[in-house]
């Protein structure tokens, strides 16, 4: 296995002894260098209606050389060269492996003299400024390749290869402007000083590598994180509330269970239901509901839930007294709508707060207090139970306006009256997986793999 991540390697041509002698002789290379673009045979990511979709790197490379006419980006600014082998070889800083930006088969090109080596050379550079561009800003490349689906959970995608190249390009200094393709706020610095701190250690090899992890999925999401937002933790099984670098609520929640995994997301979270019903889902009528009902006909009674003869608007009403459930197929059973009307044994409690994503799911009060002491929370079918809705609630609602207090939101909690609340300011919610952080003693802190991602990643990235 190589030595993954480890950023002191050191090479021959680290900085100035990156032998560039010859460098200067670089004209007529514009057809040579064609001919390597089209000899290459790695992928890239492109961004295409702000989804990331894979595509042959020569593509990507084809565009971006046919700007400059296909002259040499490098060959006649062998200054320019030595900046970018420097700071790729810093790229362990980010938990990165500096193999992985092709600097072994740079540094035996830049001893070369013909035409299409040093031709290779060029696009080689160009390739591997992209590739750490692309890592620093989106997580890691083979991740995309991997599971490009989990990606497109995230949220919006947006990655320019033209417009990074031309920023770092003109840059006088590389390893700054590079950095700043990093996230830039608390949680993601935190994780890359420790990292500094141990990545040395053997002993500490598990720990810096589950850091590493870490880092590269807090790249997957946006950088900046806003003035005020909500963190799910879904491994932690904690909900965070953040006005900047200030933590101000912390509780604990219960999140999927391993067969129907909360999902990675990001959003904002627009509105407050008090007292909601629960439209249940066709695959939990069909998983949980039909079973039940073969036991006992009268389970929907008991739950308060009614039953209607399809999910249009216009449904029917219908008496499940009526209905022969042993005889009930799935297909059938998914095409009713069961609604759990408000009340003190809804599902979703007393509140649920809604941030639109392709999974429906949100954040939701519960009735069952009793599981938020289970040291295993990993219990729902995706949607997230909060163990303080009312300081969540207050939080959102930010005294936006006169009932905005918490003494006004209890009173509505303790009411029966359904209402909607639309938060004036929406607040952005990620939720994320974290298997190691830094707390606000500056400790580290660490949980369990819940889906077992970590151990994918990992995988991944060593090869």
């Amino acid at each position: 296995m190589r030595n993954f991540f480890h950023f002191s390697l050191i090479f021959a041509f680290f900085c100035g002894s990156f032998p560039f002698t010859v460098l200067g002789h670089a004209d007529g290379q514009s057809n040579a260098i064609a001919a390597e673009i089209e000899s290459l045979n790695f992928p890239f990511i492109e961004s295409r209606d702000l989804q990331p979709v894979l595509v042959p790197g020569k593509e990507v490379l084809r565009k971006l050389y046919r700007q400059v006419q296909f002259e040499p980006l490098w060959l006649k600014r062998p200054e320019k060269a030595r900046l970018l082998a420097t700071a790729l070889q810093h790229s362990g800083k980010h938990g990165l492996n500096p193999d992985d930006y092709f600097l072994r088969e740079l540094r035996s090109l830049s001893r070369q003299h013909d035409t299409k080596s040093l031709a290779r050379l060029d696009v080689l550079l160009t390739s591997a400024l992209l590739r750490y561009s692309f890592d620093l800003s989106c997580g890691h490349i083979a991740l995309f390749r991997a599971d490009m689906a989990t990606f497109k959970e995230i949220g919006d995608f947006d990655f320019e290869p033209l417009t990074l190249l031309k920023t770092i390009y003109n840059s006088d200094n590389f390893d700054q402007a590079f950095d700043s393709l990093a996230p830039q706020h608390k949680f993601y610095r935190d994780l890359q000083k420790r990292y500094g701190e141990i990545s040395q250690n053997k002993k500490q090899r598990a720990l810096t590598e589950k850091i590493a992890v870490n880092m590269a999925r807090w790249r997957w999401y946006p950088h900046t994180l806003g003035d005020r937002f909500v963190i799910v933790n879904t491994p932690g099984q904690r909900l965070t509330a953040w006005k900047g670098n200030q933590q101000v609520l912390d509780m604990a929640v219960i999140v999927g269970r391993k067969e129907d995994p909360t999902p990675l997301t990001t959003g904002y979270l627009r509105w407050l239901e008090f007292h909601p019903s629960w439209a249940i889902p066709p695959d939990i009528a069909v998983k949980e509901q039909l079973p039940k009902l073969r036991k006992n006909p009268n389970h929907l009674a008991e739950k308060k839930v009614r039953l209607f003869s399809s999910w249009d608007a216009d449904a029917n009403e219908l008496n499940p007294k009526r209905i022969n459930w042993q005889k009930v197929t799935p297909e059938q059973m998914a095409k009713y709508q069961l609604r759990q009307d408000p009340g003190p044994i809804n599902a979703l409690g007393r509140i649920k707060f809604m941030f639109p994503n392709p999974w429906s799911v949100y954040l939701h009060d519960t009735p069952g207090k009793g599981l938020f002491k289970k040291r295993e929370r990993g219990l729902s079918h995706g949607c997230v139970r909060v163990a303080n809705p009312a300081d969540l609630a207050l939080f959102l609602l930010n005294g936006q306006d006169a009932d905005s207090t918490k003494a006004g939101i209890q009173a509505r909690l303790n009411g029966k009256t359904p209402e909607t609340m639309t938060l004036k300011q929406p607040v952005p919610i990620y939720l994320t997986y974290q298997t190691v952080w830094i707390d606000n003693q500056e400790k580290i802190r660490q949980v369990s793999d819940l889906y077992g991602q970590d151990s994918r990643i990992l995988a991944v990235m060593k090869k």
